[in-house]
């Protein structure tokens, strides 16, 4: 019942005032911090720039892809740079996070949740990378590759 007297009131309203068809009008400028916290940068600029004879405004879901790759530890003019393994959240194509400094582990699990969030991956392969041996999957293979031979 409270649905039907709204669109009555709206019916209503609309016809006093003349009004064919609501269409969005562009964004005032004390309107646009608030459009973009609310909306994200990218779909508030949309708005921004929608004119009068264009199709309806509709908000893109958001293009969300993780990169993770191994960065090689090294001295620069500024200090040491200690490596590991990074991961960049690009959100339509921008990075908006990174996170350095991370050991493999750390990394992998970082990247199943947000695969499970139902995020992107990417792996990439750096040219440092390439020129590094393979690394063992797990610990114990670790340990049997560095005692070689050897056997009881």
């Amino acid at each position: 019942m409270m649905e039907d007297d709204l669109d009555n009131m709206a019916a209503r309203l609309k016809e006093e005032w003349g009004v064919k068809e609501w269409r969005p009008t562009t964004l005032a400028k004390e309107h646009k911090p608030i459009a973009d916290k609310l909306l994200g940068k990218d779909e508030s600029q949309r708005l921004q720039n929608w004119r009068a004879n264009s199709r309806p405004f509709k908000p893109k879901k958001p293009i969300v892809v993780a990169e993770y790759y191994e960065v090689p530890s090294r001295e620069t003019s500024y200090g040491f740079y200690g490596g590991g393994w990074r991961i960049d959240i690009r959100v339509n194509g921008i990075i908006h996070k990174s996170v350095d400094g991370l050991d493999r582990v750390t990394c992998t699990r970082l990247i199943a949740g947000c695969q499970r969030r139902g995020v992107q991956i990417k792996p990439i392969i750096t040219e440092w990378m390439k020129q590094q041996p393979p690394k063992p999957e797990n610990r114990r293979k670790a340990i049997l590759e560095d005692l070689g031979g050897f056997s009881l």
